[in-house]
């Protein structure tokens, strides 16, 4: 299952890279970054991987979330959103 969700957000970001390169949107944003750098291993992560990661609690994380420090995540349904690792890496680098 969780294959056939990454497998999903792909084909998402192939589509939205095609079609509005040049949006103001935030998934645009960053789904145009990942088509530039065109990753071999495109992983995706959940809420408890990044507060894992970046060594901080769950509500911390929805607080810089809501205040805009974190990067946005990707949503693939109504309660289902992941960060891509990338982001979240250049994120821990800034």
């Amino acid at each position: 299952m969780f294959v056939t969700g990454i497998r999903i957000a792909l084909q998402a970001m192939k589509r939205m890279c095609a079609i509005n390169k040049y949006s103001d949107s935030w998934k645009v944003r960053v789904l145009n970054m990942k088509c530039q750098r065109k990753p071999n291993n495109y992983e995706l992560l959940r809420a408890k991987e990044v507060c894992a990661l970046l060594k901080i609690s769950s509500t911390t994380l929805w607080r810089w979330r809501r205040l805009g420090v974190i990067p946005e995540p990707i949503p693939l349904g109504p309660r289902l959103i992941y960060w891509p690792k990338s982001v979240i890496e250049q994120f821990i680098d800034v």
